[in-house]
């Protein structure tokens, strides 16, 4: 059952707008994650489309059906909340039970039901006990147990792992994955949380204010953001912003910035040919920058600073370089192979190239190369 918002609105008291023209797309048997800081329209979208809320204007479908003016009860859903709603005096069979009991089923086909859905989520071995006895992951996974015995066409998840700790968390987004697989559920994710959302999805839509940033793919939305909105939310640690101008040499683009010049690319250049911006916001990940080589590379910028701050994680280090150039500043993250032997105040040199990086209008913020593309 596929999932289908063309235009939707919602505004409260005809002023203040939670969502604006919102046209999404989930397909049959996809996870589509609603990601965004607080505040965004996200928890908004997801009860409307559960008819938890009104819709303003706009329509929302399940398939060929439209769904906007049906009561949450005539639509098939199925939601899992982050605080588990579950009855603490019931076991983890009742509670798995209860909408089929709600529904007056035959006790034979509930058992059995129920019993599917024991295996299932390996919930077998306490299914006698109180679910205030399990622990948060063991509650959550009850939670849907719940959710999905009543073969919904749609499930929606709203925030179903915040309250969980980091080893939970990992446990339950994998087991969710699997079971949203396998099963072949048309789910719709609500995070704040970035990892979550590119672990467990198919596509990520991106929102800010109500407005729709970016839907895609993680890879598509990490690879080429659609603004620096986008850039700086997908990622961690975020991708750096540093203000640059673009400058036209014979017939070669450059890129110019603070304490490099870079020749871009004759495809970057080509893309770049019908814009009138010269003042641009480059986007590089800190993944994308290396400590240069004595001789940097014919292809490569160099920028120098001196390190402000640095972060060991393991087999990397992630730098916080201060680049100082032309009476300015600029602060760069860098996230290098280590460990190194770099400390803070230490000199360092910087290298990059024009191949990962993106570029911005300064003044819209948007992607200068995807919307030319587009």
């Amino acid at each position: 059952m596929s999932i289908f918002l063309n235009g939707v609105s919602k505004t409260y008291g005809g002023e203040v707008v939670a969502v604006r023209e919102l046209d999404l797309k989930c397909p049959t048997g996809q996870m589509l994650a609603l990601l965004g800081p607080s505040g965004c329209g996200k928890s908004t979208t997801l009860k409307m489309i559960a008819g938890i809320e009104e819709v303003t204007t706009g329509e929302i479908w399940f398939g060929d059906r439209p769904v906007s003016a049906l009561p949450p009860g005539a639509r098939n859903i199925a939601m899992v909340f982050e605080d588990y709603a579950l009855y603490a005096h019931l076991s983890v069979f009742e509670n798995i039970a209860f909408p089929l009991r709600l529904r007056h089923l035959p006790k034979r086909v509930i058992e059995e039901r129920v019993e599917g859905m024991l295996d299932l989520l390996r919930l077998g071995d306490i299914r006698d006990e109180k679910v205030r006895k399990l622990s948060g992951g063991a509650q959550q996974r009850v939670a849907i147990g719940r959710a999905l015995v009543r073969d919904p066409d749609v499930i929606l998840f709203d925030e179903p792992l915040s309250h969980l700790d980091a080893d939970q968390k990992v446990q339950l987004r994998t087991e969710i994955k699997r079971l949203q697989q396998t099963q072949g559920l048309t789910s719709i994710l609500v995070t704040h949380d970035q990892t979550e959302a590119i672990a467990m999805s198919d596509a990520i839509a991106v929102m800010d204010h109500g407005v729709l940033q970016q839907v895609g793919s993680p890879q598509e939305l990490y690879e080429t953001p659609a603004n620096t909105f986008v850039a700086t939310f997908i990622g961690e640690p975020p991708m750096n912003l540093l203000p640059a101008r673009l400058a036209r040499k014979s017939d070669v683009l450059f890129l110019e910035g603070t304490g490099f010049t870079l020749p871009l690319s004759a495809q970057k250049g080509a893309a770049l040919t019908a814009t009138n911006t010269t003042d641009v916001i480059m986007g590089l990940r800190p993944e994308h920058i290396a400590l240069a080589p004595e001789t940097p590379l014919e292809h490569q910028a160099v920028m120098r600073g001196e390190v402000f701050f640095r972060e060991h994680r393991g087999d990397t280090d992630v730098l916080l370089v201060d680049i100082a150039a032309d009476g300015t500043t600029a602060r760069v993250s860098a996230d290098i192979a280590g460990p190194t032997a770099l400390r803070e105040g230490a000199s360092v040199a910087l290298a990059f190239d024009d191949r990962r990086l993106s570029l911005f209008d300064a003044e819209t913020g948007t992607n200068l190369l995807t919307a030319r593309a587009a």
